[in-house]
């Protein structure tokens, strides 16, 4: 079950790269 949730973070991680810069982007504006 490790290996499984470490997969699923970093796939969450990888997913939510994009839409986290533009929310930070957002909040520094």
């Amino acid at each position: 079950t490790d290996s499984l949730s470490a997969n699923v973070a970093k796939g969450w991680a990888s997913v939510q790269t994009i839409p986290r810069a533009v929310v930070l982007d957002d909040k520094t504006r």
